[in-house]
């Protein structure tokens, strides 16, 4: 007690003599004025002025009476895998933010945009505004300021994880990462400013313990990766943007809020497109990644012209460019419309991505991501289907035909993908009429001629008809907006264009019989009898003249896929058809017909008949010469998710190959939304098939049907496990409705008693499944179903 006393005296003799000292050395020593830090580094003035200081830190001067301004996050440079989805350059989604000061504190606060009123009452937008929450996304500590500026230290924000890429790896089961802080620094060379932007970029380095194949593929260190992360600090755009109104048949994507200053009987959600603003003898330039490799080059640019068509006839006769991206510009930069080439361990998707103003929809920069990869698989597809190396022939040019029908797909994919920064959505309607939109998604179109194939016509060139009536909409020169919107609706009805996007086409269930991915011809069941043909001559052709010279023969099982699925999608189209139903995006008063109709009932059976076809056994096997030549991978070359499903790696499994391909169709035809279609269809008409009878043309030509002999029956015997399975599914799996769940369990127990007597050991297999789980109640499929190797993108 007297010792703890004896301290407590000692301390408060000390703390005066403490206090004058610290009080003297900071006299001595005082904090660098807002000029002194300013002068401190490299010092640049812009949007927001910046300081780099000699310790590789980055502070921003923010000006006292900064309103709010934009933020967008983008990922510099990428990790390179099209699993992950961290691409160079991928955005991430425009803020509206501003910086609010509290004494030496500085939250950057993010406006919460999906919520408001437009009532010019100020306390009606304040209870809006109040009502719902705010995002404090980063705090900063004022390091000077004067009268009219404060610096902020803007470093920790900017090496942040800020796209939240931890998270994504772990919720993809990469691995645990954290950003190492010692790893991470500014990148100097972008980060810059302009009077109405400011770039900022940072290498940030996370580390941790690698779990998982895509990251462990592309990342040089188990432990450890780099990423560049870039900020872009926007100017709010200049007043005079006018807002159009969004339609469903307009063809484009929709800009929302909800507002609630609208009247009590209006629409609280306010829609409308996104676009880019285009004055009249405006221009619209878009810019090439100068890093895109010649003959890609040319075709990119000779695609994205197109566009200068579609502006044309909507009255911009120089409304739109394409150009070399300059050699100092910065891809990320606002300023720059760009189509940026991403190259990755996996081929995949390419996107159209867009800047949007938040408040109004604008589209302030388009930004493509185009997938190098891309190509590769067209130039594959076009080996398989030409055989075109044939001996004593020179290969450069007997690859010509090859080449050409994978740069006719870039030129479609360059324009298809600045198509969506322009504001379009898909129209996967477009292929059923004459390919009139680059916003489908087109399947080449290919041909028999002279024994052969022929890709001649492959791809489309130029603009369609449908891309120049949406830009007509979306760009139009207006004078009585109202009018001239309608009149654009009626000239869609008038033309006879067709429109449907990703909700009615991606669902493998969905029901409209023109909303495809991938397909061809206003015919889907005409097109897939065309494409199993070009599928057949292409197989009996595959082989030595598939390869160039010095290519190991195990490489066919590459080839092989995309050949031997070649009718993956158009059986998807013609699957459609069987309980589909006719409809379109009608409005009241746009004048047009708003009733749905069911597909008549014998194009329905005659694409069950062609979809039941297409899992013949017969069909699905492959010719002997290919089977003889398709070798076990050589040494140096391994086999990945792009090749067949097998049971006997490393040799090529012809009865699984053919498994998986029959399993796609069955379950894109016993689709439970299908299935349910069916059934009500039924019950409004009967002439319309019903569940039952669809379930007994699958039966008669699987099970019931006579098997074949060799390699054929093998297969066929895959294919009737496959159907009684989906059958068991349906009665006792769970997951459909209850009338063709008892339709099922009344087929499956007919069908217990034909299997018991036959002699195959398989079938008597199948009658004890069917026994166990009608006496069971239930169904639990095996896990090992055979899938199709990654398709898409084809």
């Amino acid at each position: 007690m007297i010792r703890a006393l004896c301290c407590t005296l000692l301390l408060l003799a000390v703390s005066p003599l403490y206090a004058a000292e610290e009080a003297a050395k900071q006299a001595a020593d005082p904090a660098p004025s807002h000029r002194e830090l300013l002068a401190s580094g490299e010092h640049s003035t812009g949007f927001f002025d910046l300081v780099r200081t000699s310790d590789g830190r980055v502070l921003l001067n923010v000006p006292a009476d900064r309103g709010e301004f934009l933020l967008q996050l983008w990922l510099a440079r990428g990790v390179g895998s099209n699993d992950l989805g961290l691409d160079r350059g991928l955005p991430d989604r425009t803020r509206l933010v501003t910086f609010r000061r509290v004494g030496n504190q500085v939250l950057l606060i993010e406006r919460n945009t999906r919520y408001r009123a437009t009532a010019d009452r100020p306390a009606e937008r304040q209870a809006v505004q109040e009502a719902f929450a705010e995002s404090v996304l980063w705090g900063f500590t004022v390091k000077a300021a004067s009268e009219r500026h404060y610096l902020i230290d803007y470093t920790d924000f900017l090496l942040a994880d800020s796209l939240g890429i931890a998270e994504q790896l772990k919720t993809l089961e990469q691995g645990s990462f954290k950003v190492e802080r010692t790893r991470s620094a500014p990148y100097l060379p972008r980060t810059r400013t302009f009077p109405r932007n400011t770039e900022l970029e940072g290498t940030v380095t996370f580390t941790g313990a690698v779990t998982g194949d895509a990251l462990a593929s592309v990342a040089p260190d188990q432990a450890a990766f780099s990423v560049h992360l870039h900020h872009s600090l926007i100017a709010l755009p200049e007043p005079g943007f006018e807002p159009r109104a969004f339609h469903p048949m307009s063809g484009y994507f929709a800009f929302s809020y909800a507002d609630y200053s609208a009247p009590i009987d209006a629409d609280i959600t306010q829609r409308f497109i996104r676009r880019h603003r285009l004055p009249a003898g405006g221009r619209i330039t878009y810019y090439l990644d100068p890093g895109v490799p010649e003959p890609i080059r040319s075709a990119l640019l000779d695609g994205a012209r197109w566009w200068a068509d579609a502006f044309a006839a909507a009255g911009h006769p120089n409304g739109f460019a394409i150009e070399l991206l300059p050699a100092d510009a910065d891809p990320m930069d606002v300023r720059y419309n760009v189509i940026q080439w991403v190259h990755r361990r996996t081929r995949g998707w390419s996107y159209g991505l867009s800047v949007i103003d938040p408040r109004t929809g604008e589209i302030i920069k388009g930004k493509v991501t185009l997938g190098s990869l891309r190509v590769r698989q067209d130039v594959l597809i076009a080996q398989g289907l030409l055989s075109p190396y044939k001996a004593g022939l020179d290969e450069t040019q007997a690859g010509a035909a090859v080449r050409e029908m994978a740069l006719a797909r870039i030129r479609q994919l360059a324009a298809h993908e600045i198509g969506h920064t322009l504001g379009l959505a898909h129209n996967f309607a477009a292929s059923t009429q004459g390919r009139r939109s680059v916003m489908d998604y087109p399947h080449p179109l290919l041909k028999l001629r002279d024994g052969g194939v022929d890709l001649s016509d492959a791809y489309a060139v130029g603009i369609g008809t449908w891309d120049k009536q949406a830009i007509r909409y979306g760009y139009g020169i207006a004078e009585n907006e109202t009018e001239f919107l309608a009149a654009q609706l009626q000239r869609v009805q008038t033309e006879g264009l067709a429109y449907l996007s990703d909700p009615d086409a991606r669902p493998a269930g969905s029901a409209h019989p023109t909303a495809h991915l991938w397909d061809s011809g206003a015919d889907p069941v005409a097109a897939l009898a065309d494409t199993l043909a070009v599928r057949a001559v292409a197989l009996e052709r595959l082989g030595a003249d598939s390869l160039r010279t010095g290519t190991p023969y195990s490489e066919l099982s590459d080839l092989l896929v995309p050949i031997y699925y070649l009718h993956r999608y158009q059986s998807e189209a013609v699957a459609k058809l069987i309980g589909g139903l006719r409809y379109r995006y009608a409005v009241k008063g746009d004048g047009a017909p708003a009733a749905s109709t069911p597909v008549a009932a014998t194009v329905q059976n005659q694409a069950l008949s062609a979809l039941l076809l297409a899992i013949d056994a017969e069909r699905l096997t492959p010719p002997e010469p290919l089977l003889q030549l398709t070798l076990p991978k050589a040494y140096g070359y391994a086999l990945d998710r792009e090749n067949t499903p097998t049971l006997v790696a490393p040799l090529f499994d012809p009865v699984t190959a053919a498994e998986a391909a029959a399993e796609h169709i069955l379950a894109l035809l016993l689709h439970p939304a299908r299935l349910a279609r069916l059934q009500q269809q039924h019950a409004r008409d009967t002439a319309l098939p019903a569940v039952d009878a669809v379930l007994e043309s699958l039966l008669d030509r699987t099970v019931l049907a006579r098997r074949p002999a060799g390699l054929a029956g093998a297969i066929h015997g895959r294919i009737e496990t496959l159907a009684v399975e989906h059958l068991l599914v349906i009665a006792y799996g769970g997951g459909h409705d209850s009338a063709s769940a008892a339709l099922a369990a009344q087929r499956l127990a007919g069908l217990a008693k034909t299997l018991r007597r036959a002699r195959e050991p398989e079938r008597a297999q199948l009658a004890h499944m069917i026994e166990r789980a009608s006496r069971d109640g239930v169904f639990t499929r095996r896990s090992s179903v055979p899938a199709l190797p990654p398709g898409s993108p084809i």
